[in-house]
Parts: structure tokens; sequence; C-alpha cells
């Protein structure tokens, strides 16, 4: 089993993720979106809808910050997730149990499904037919991965009420409907819950997604 390499420390955190093609800025704002979605769920909704809107929320701002930057949809094997040809690297946004606790591995609320398995399975195999020993952090000549099956990683998102945490982790290969392991872990935002007052959801202008036309405003409860 590989050693799983936690980064914890904010500077350090920055700069991996940065590599990864995003900033901790934006991870943050995927987060507390997911959380407001969670937020706008009523008491007399059915059971499920808190995890449904933060699923919701969470995907719908991932691609608002990331479709912009170069990224675009993915839906490979019913999968939502946003992928970076470029960089060879998909992100699938996840609600956890609980993330950035060293001594627990985030385990998906939901159960993962045999979609979820073969993506990271295929990722896992072409990272290492790929042996990228360095990933840019920007295009560089001769450093794309186009055409390379993208290495998945989770943007692990949990809320219990009173805190709001999140993480970027590569998962390990895994059986059943669970991570078993994650081999490198990216501590994003560990925050008291209901601290962001406002979160507003914008496209930018330069979008040219129809799907994406809209502003959205929630507010938090």
């Amino acid at each position: 089993m590989r050693q799983q390499v936690i980064i914890d420390e904010a500077l350090d955190a920055e700069q991996e993720i940065v590599q990864l093609g995003l900033t901790m800025a934006i991870a943050q704002k995927v987060a507390r979106a997911a959380s407001a979605g969670r937020a706008s769920a009523l008491e007399i909704d059915v059971a499920f809808t808190p995890g449904m809107f933060s699923h919701i929320y969470g995907n719908r701002h991932l691609r608002l910050q990331l479709l912009p930057l170069g990224w675009r949809k993915g839906r490979s094997n019913n999968v939502e997730s946003v992928v970076n040809d470029e960089l060879g690297i998909q992100i699938i946004f996840q609600n956890v149990d609980i993330a950035c606790v060293r001594e627990h591995s985030p385990q998906a609320i939901s159960g993962k499904g045999a979609g979820s398995r073969q993506l990271v399975q295929s990722g896992l195999q072409g990272e290492l037919w790929a042996n990228p020993v360095h990933q840019p952090t920007k295009v560089e000549q001769g450093t794309s991965k186009h055409g390379v099956t993208p290495v998945v990683w989770m943007l692990c998102v949990s809320n219990d009420g009173k805190r709001l945490r999140a993480e970027l982790s590569k998962p390990d290969k895994f059986e059943g409907d669970q991570f078993e392991d994650f081999s490198k872990r990216i501590f994003v935002l560990d925050e008291e819950n209901g601290t962001e007052p406002d979160i507003i959801i914008e496209p930018s202008s330069s979008d040219d997604d129809g799907g994406l036309d809209f502003e959205i405003k929630v507010e938090k409860r």
C-alpha cells in the first residue's frame, strides 16, 4: 500500500492545488456554494433534499468556476465531473461524512457505483502509463496530457452543521461502494459553519455555454 500524503499547511496546499489547474479560492467557493445549497432546504422537504441541493450547487459552481478556464463538463459512466484535457485531470464533487481529519479517510455519503470505480481505476492506470513526474502550473509545450485518461480527484465536502470542511483528494482503487483510501489529500477549507453570509453564483460573461446563462443568489439560514 502506498503511503498517504496529507497536505494541510495553507501555503503548501495552495502550491499543490495550483498544479491541478485551480486555486484554493475556487475550491473554497465551491464548498461554500454547496453548503448554501444544503442550507436552502426546508424542514418540510423530503429527507434527501439537503444532500441533493448540496450536490447540485456543488457541481454547478464547480463548473461555473472552471469551464471559463478551459475545463469541460464530464459525464463519462454517468458520473458528473469537470475535465481538464491538457493536464489530464478529472474532478468529481462528493459529499462526505467528514473531511480534513488526518486519522479518517472521507467516506461518500451516498456511496459510489461501478461508474466511479471504473473512472478511478482507469485514471490510475493512465497515470501509471503516462508517468507524469511534473505537472506544470500552466500548459507548457510538450506537456499536454490530451488523449490520456484523466486522473480522478475528488472535491470532498462535509458539513455537520457546525463546521464546513473540504479537501481535494486522489482516491486509490477501491471495491464495493466506498473509498478505501486516498494516495494524496489536500486540505482546502475548515471553518465554522455559516461564516460566509451570502453565496452569489455568477457565471463568467465570457462563458459561451447557453446552459450556464443565469444568476443565482442563495442566502444561508
